[in-house]
């Protein structure tokens, strides 16, 4: 089977410990990997010393870099994070490589493309995104990042509309549902009648997933908090695994649940684990 395509941002979190791999579709690649399932991260560096250090990682991860590309002026994305009582804030550099990421050419089966809102704040990567989306008949996980400034009612209307699942957060989540007129999340599928599934993730307080047919929640698990930096990308690694296996939707809510708290209690996005003994610790 194809790799499943993890489109936008690579980049380097500036973090108050030192440097580390990040952005949403890197970190989501990193964990597929770490969960066996094939994954290929679609993104564009600078060729600099950030862009060395973040191919080094790619190397001794083990990750499929086929589709990374090169750029010889832009410089390799960075983002300044600052964590304020558990809570990350970000200063995204602009005019960087991940915002010039060219058409690639993918086989038509491959199996899942997920992109996030963030990278879409470029019309080029939109242009090559588009473009991806009419080259294969993948199905499509929409990652919804609120960074301001780089979100609008319809750029999120556009590709919500592409999507057949989306992830959001409550804080986003209590942003859009006036922009569509909606009352409850539940609406959205109305909206949206692509949407298959659609996930608010709640923090400490857990997560909620919505199909055409159930409403599943999970209360979350109780961690001590390192910082959340990459916890809904775990997250949302964890439940399209689980949910292609073709485990029901609350035993895959549970398992994303759990990964995504196992990195809040962890220093930084990409920690080292087996999946295995992450279950255990929470007893699942």
């Amino acid at each position: 089977m194809s790799p499943i395509l993890c489109f936008g941002e690579a980049l380097l979190d500036l973090l108050p410990i030192g440097a580390a791999p990040g952005g949403a579709p890197m970190n989501v690649a990193y964990h597929l990997h770490q969960f066996g399932t094939q994954a290929a991260i679609v993104t564009r560096l600078g060729a600099d010393a950030h862009g060395q250090l973040l191919r080094q990682f790619f190397a001794e991860k083990h990750l499929d870099t086929s589709h990374v590309q090169t750029d010889e002026h832009l410089p390799t994305g960075t983002v300044h994070v600052r964590v304020t009582n558990d809570e990350p804030s970000y200063t995204i550099v602009e005019n960087v490589a991940w915002d010039a990421i060219a058409p690639v050419t993918v086989l038509k089966n491959t199996p899942l493309l997920v992109h996030g809102s963030l990278a879409l704040r470029s019309t080029q990567n939109q242009q090559s995104l588009r473009a991806l989306l009419t080259s294969t008949q993948a199905r499509v996980v929409f990652d919804v990042n609120f960074r301001a400034p780089f979100y609008s009612k319809s750029l999120i209307e556009e590709w919500l509309d592409n999507a057949h699942m989306a992830k959001l957060n409550e804080h986003e989540l209590a942003e859009m549902l006036p922009w569509f007129e909606c009352s409850d999340v539940g609406n959205l599928l109305q909206v949206f009648p692509q949407l298959e599934l659609l996930i608010v993730t709640k923090g400490g307080a857990g997560a909620e997933v919505l199909s055409r047919t159930e409403r599943v929640s999970h209360s979350g698990f109780r961690v001590q908090v390192a910082d959340t930096v990459g916890s809904g990308d775990a997250f949302l690694a964890a439940f399209i695994h689980y949910y292609l296996k073709g485990e029901s939707l609350a035993h895959t809510l549970e398992k994303a649940c759990a990964m995504g708290a196992f990195v809040a209690s962890c220093k930084g996005a990409t920690p080292s684990y087996k999946p295995a003994e992450i279950f255990r610790q929470f007893g699942i």
